[in-house]
């Protein structure tokens, strides 16, 4: 009926553009309506337009007598769900766009409403949508963008990436890369404590990394209780030199915080537990000595158990220098 009406009506040629008129099909006549409204900024019927042009397109295509091509049909139908997907992404309708977005045969629109819709539910603070949704094929897209947008985005502005990556994976049972997600974090951390003012407020928060880092090692089995990060210089690495001795190799396995052919460092569990342990010694004792609160400042584990029996604190004492496996002579 729409199609007749198109062919017949003479007033419509006043209105409706000529490649509308020309076609006749039903189908051209929703796309169009959806174009108006999603010009004039109503997504919602934008939305609803685009499906019933969908449908349309589904049933012409199908008459024995149809004009409409394989390929005109499948144009339509990328071009379609790609409005679909924005017009519902705008009505904040999450889930209707990401059926939108794997509905889409089109593999590039895909990963460009994947990336797009990633970016919108993160800024949105709606990690939980983001968590939930199952993107079967795309999981992988999605940790690579999620790392290049932590990598690339203010360490301390929100949305914090790390944390939405450590969500992710935290919510699929992958423990191991949400701790090296969360190592990564502690890291960054780490190089900006050496070069800003605010240097308790950092700690605290690299505190908080490395202590969810240790908890995700911690639930993995002990010979997978490690993570992969790149190699940092000497220069990177003085300010945890003194905790740890990390193994170093060339990559020869697939791990998405890392480029091939690129040095790494394995770091293990008790390995992160010392840093974490030497991060919170500083936080406690800064109170109290305020230098080390100093960008410059390096706390060596040493040093540590100094000012803890300095200040009395002699369980502090002992239970750091068991973490660091040091003699408890100076302590007595």
């Amino acid at each position: 009926q729409v199609a007749e009406g198109i062919r017949n009506a003479v007033d419509l040629q006043f209105v409706l553009p000529s490649a509308v008129l020309e076609s006749g099909h039903a189908f051209s006549y929703y796309e169009h309506i959806a174009g108006v409204f999603e010009a004039a900024g109503y997504f919602a019927p934008a939305a609803q337009f685009s499906r019933r042009a969908l449908s349309s397109l589904q049933e012409e295509s199908e008459r024995p007598d149809t004009d409409i091509t394989s390929d005109v049909r499948l144009e339509r139908q990328q071009k379609l769900w790609f409005k679909i997907f924005h017009a519902e992404l705008e009505c904040n309708s999450y889930e209707a766009a990401y059926m939108a977005m794997m509905a889409n045969p089109d593999s590039k629109l895909q990963l460009e409403c994947l990336r797009h819709l990633t970016g919108v539910l993160c800024e949105r603070d709606n990690v939980a949508m983001l968590c939930r949704l199952s993107f079967p094929g795309l999981q992988e897209e999605i940790e690579h963008s999620l790392l290049f947008k932590a990598r690339h985005s203010d360490l301390l502005a929100r949305p914090c990436y790390y944390k939405i990556l450590y969500s992710f994976h935290v919510y699929r049972g992958n423990y191991r890369n949400a701790a090296s997600a969360m190592y990564q974090y502690a890291r960054r951390l780490g190089t900006a404590i050496r070069q800003s003012g605010d240097v308790a407020r950092l700690l605290v928060e690299q505190g908080q990394a490395l202590l969810a880092c240790v908890n995700g090692l911690t639930i993995v089995d002990r010979e997978y209780a490690w993570v992969v990060v790149s190699h940092q210089s000497d220069d990177d690495n003085a300010s945890e030199a003194s905790t740890c001795k990390r193994r170093r190799i060339a990559i020869g396995r697939y791990d998405a915080s890392v480029k091939q052919g690129q040095d790494i460092d394995i770091v293990e569990l008790e390995q992160v537990r010392r840093e974490y342990t030497l991060c919170m010694a500083r936080l406690t004792l800064g109170s109290s000595f305020s230098e080390l609160f100093s960008r410059n400042i390096l706390l060596e584990p040493e040093d540590a158990i100094a000012l803890f029996v300095k200040l009395g604190m002699y369980d502090a004492a002992i239970s750091f220098a068991r973490v660091f496996a040091l003699k408890l002579d100076t302590i007595f």
